[in-house]
C-alpha cells in the first residue's frame, strides 16, 4: 500500500516532474578526485528540455529561497562530479520542493540555476571542513 502522504506530495509535484526527461540515472553514487567529495545525487536527466542535475527536496514549511543556498552548492558539487567522472558539463540545477501546505494539502516550488555561480561557494565550504575535520 501507498503512503497516502507521499501519494499526495507526487500528486502535488507531478506538473514538476511531466518536465523531467531522458533521465541519465537516478540515485547515483558519484565522486570527485579533485575535491575528495562524494554523494548520491537524485536524477541527473533534462528539465524542461535542458540537461539537469535535480535534487528532490521534502519539508514541512516551504523554503524561502535564502534559506537553501546549501541545497544550491550540494547540486553543484554533484554537477562537477558527474563532468569529472563522465566528461559530460551539465550547468542547469534544479531544486524541486515539496512542503506541507497548513493542514491541507501541498505546495511546490522549483528552483533553477547555473551552477557556475555556486563554485566558489563549494570551494569555499570544503576548504573550512578540510580545515576542520580533516586530519593534517
Amino acid at each position: 500500500p501507498i503512503n497516502p502522504d507521499v501519494a499526495s506530495m507526487f500528486i502535488a509535484l507531478k506538473p514538476y516532474l511531466d518536465l523531467v526527461d531522458n533521465i541519465d540515472g537516478l540515485e547515483l553514487a558519484l565522486y570527485s578526485d579533485l575535491f575528495k567529495i562524494a554523494g548520491r545525487v537524485d536524477c541527473i536527466g533534462e528539465f524542461n528540455g535542458s540537461p539537469a542535475i535535480i535534487d528532490f527536496k521534502t519539508a514541512r514549511k516551504m523554503k524561502k529561497t535564502s534559506w537553501i543556498e546549501d541545497y544550491f552548492c550540494q547540486a553543484t558539487a554533484y554537477s562537477l562530479m558527474w563532468e569529472e567522472m563522465t566528461g559530460v558539463r551539465i550547468n542547469n540545477i534544479v531544486v524541486l520542493m515539496v512542503a506541507k501546505k497548513g493542514d491541507v494539502g501541498y505546495e511546490t516550488k522549483a528552483w533553477v540555476r547555473n551552477r557556475d555561480n555556486y563554485i566558489e561557494s563549494l570551494i569555499e565550504t570544503r576548504k573550512i571542513f578540510k580545515e576542520l575535520y580533516e586530519p593534517k
